[in-house]
């Protein structure tokens, strides 16, 4: 027999939005909410983005927005540590975490805002935290972005997408 404590849902939610839209560019980011028992569930947070190049899709790494052999991810990585600081993330404030790799960065949309990073719970700082966003804006890390690039002509470097 079972009781209502003993008794644990296995759960999962997708949220999907479109980020961003043009001929040249779509953005697309997901939120997937899971839980399997326990104090709490999680939210993870994913991304594709896409460039539209001779009319076929071309899945995007974050390494493809950037000029080759820059020093793009240290760029990325300062801009997003000086902004969750300013968010008060837990674990930037007490210095655990000093920088952001490629796996950190890893959901992310492009729009003519900027770059969006999405950081899930447990991400940058505690669960009780919940999830934090940094918004790069183009001008913070034009030096990086491949001008011929699929976000050149976003971040106004260039005709870029063509």
């Amino acid at each position: 027999f079972k009781t209502e404590e003993s008794r644990a849902e296995w759960q999962e939610r997708y949220n999907y939005a479109i980020e961003y839209y043009s001929p040249e560019v779509v953005s697309l980011s997901g939120e997937i909410y899971m839980y399997g028992g326990g104090a709490h569930g999680n939210t993870e947070y994913m991304s594709s983005n896409y460039w539209i190049k001779d009319g076929k899709p071309i899945l995007l790494k974050l390494s493809d927005l950037f000029l080759p052999n820059s020093n793009y991810l240290k760029t990325l990585s300062d801009y997003c540590i000086n902004d969750l600081r300013r968010q008060s993330a837990g674990w930037v404030v007490d210095g655990q975490l000093k920088e952001l790799g490629n796996d950190d960065l890893s959901a992310f949309a492009v729009s003519p805002r900027g770059i969006s990073m999405a950081f899930a719970p447990y991400a940058v700082g505690s669960y009780a935290e919940g999830p934090y966003f940094v918004t790069i804006p183009y001008t913070a890390i034009k030096e990086v972005i491949d001008p011929a690039g699929p976000i050149g002509k976003l971040a106004g470097l260039s005709g870029g997408g063509k």
